[in-house]
């Protein structure tokens, strides 16, 4: 952010290696949040929550690989939508996706 003449950059903005390589439900964080694990079960991955979340932040998630038929569904946290819906499912090995928050409880895919 700016103000004042001032830049500011928040710390969160770096990497989170997902704790069991991503092959656990886990809470994501404004960062670039990866799993190193084969998914081997359906798994749920949660956004931050709204509060100390500004317009503009960020949540990247990439996986690595996932077995046939299983699935990572990120969830809202709280009230939030993710493009008007609650939650999205990934399911590809090497899938990856950007949220943005836009405020007001709303993230939207990019």
């Amino acid at each position: 952010t700016a103000s004042g003449g001032q830049l500011s950059v928040s710390a969160a903005s770096g990497v989170n290696a997902l704790g069991s390589g991503g092959d656990a439900d886990a809470n994501l964080t404004e960062s670039f949040n990866f799993a190193t694990s084969t998914i081997t079960d359906n798994r749920t991955y949660t956004l931050p929550a709204s509060a100390g979340l500004q317009a503009g932040d960020t949540v990247h998630v990439k996986l690595s690989a996932v077995d046939p038929g299983k699935t990572v569904t990120i969830q809202r946290a709280g009230s939030q939508t993710i493009d008007g819906v609650t939650s999205i499912v990934l399911e590809s090995p090497g899938t990856a996706v950007s949220l943005k928050y836009v405020g007001n409880d709303a993230w939207m895919i990019f």
